[in-house]
């Protein structure tokens, strides 16, 4: 199961057409998963960076010096908030 984790309920009945010519329905899946008692599970996700806390200091120097520069010049900065994009974008939980 674990190795399915990351997989819909409908890419997991393609697993099971494919490999084991088993053809279900999600909504039968789901059920059988439910009389199993095979709950959900909280999925986690993390940022990683390779680089460095001072590559990444100097990243938002660079960036901040760009923004100043187009500041100065007095061209039009748009701003795109995409704090609640993880919100939607990222699973919360799996089967």
């Amino acid at each position: 199961m674990r190795e399915w984790a990351h997989l819909s309920l409908d890419a997991r009945c393609a697993i099971l057409k494919s490999k084991y010519n088993i053809e279900i329905s999600r909504y039968t899946l789901a059920n059988y998963y439910r009389e199993l008692k095979i709950g959900y599970l909280k999925t986690h996700s993390s940022f990683y960076s390779s680089r460095t806390e001072e590559e990444m200091v100097q990243l938002r120097v660079e960036f901040i010096k760009k923004i100043v520069k187009h500041m100065k010049r007095k061209k039009e900065i748009i701003f795109m908030d995409e704090t609640s994009t993880n919100m939607w974008a990222i699973r919360n939980k799996i089967w």
